[in-house]
């Protein structure tokens, strides 16, 4: 049986990058990745954008479990240990990390904040769209990476290095 790793996304709401990451790796790993995902401050109010819950549920993912969540519930003694820790945005990979259950590997990929787009609806769409598309690109490539035969330093350089490839 392979392994399955437990990868948490990080961003400083958890309303829209984060919850499209989660998403996105629950559904393009099969199985691989148990995607989670979280926000560095607890934000009032538990809206996620409601153009991430469209996309997710697109992609066939149940929009029943999507929640916003605090990164200090990651914390907690009955928390999974994470395998990997991957901050979304520049706001959140600012913050001092706290040590996390399992010594996960961590890396940064930025990616712009699509709720921050002015526009008509179809730019503000395209906007999710792509950045959907920039998490999948760059979670085929985690994905192919051979895990199990890579020590911890290989892996976190290869993760560096996926995050520091351009998004359109």
């Amino acid at each position: 049986m392979e392994k399955k790793y437990n990868i948490l996304f990080v961003c400083t709401g958890n309303s829209a990058r984060s919850q499209i990451a989660e998403a996105v790796a629950n559904t393009l790993s099969h199985g691989m990745f148990i995607g989670h995902s979280a926000g560095v401050e607890h934000t009032k109010g538990d809206d996620i954008h409601p153009m991430v819950v469209e996309l997710v549920h697109d992609m066939g993912y149940s929009t029943k479990q999507m929640r916003k969540k605090d990164w200090n519930e990651y914390m907690s003694a009955d928390a999974p240990p994470m395998d990997f820790v991957i901050t979304l945005c520049d706001d959140a990979a600012k913050e001092k990390p706290p040590v996390w259950k399992g010594d996960p590997v961590s890396a940064h990929w930025s990616f712009p904040d699509p709720t921050k787009v002015v526009g008509t609806e179809d730019q503000v769409k395209e906007a999710f769209v792509r950045l959907e598309m920039g998490l999948r690109s760059r979670l085929d490539l985690l994905l192919d990476l051979p895990l199990k035969d890579l020590d911890k330093l290989a892996i976190h350089h290869e993760v560096t290095k996926i995050g520091n490839i351009p998004h359109q």
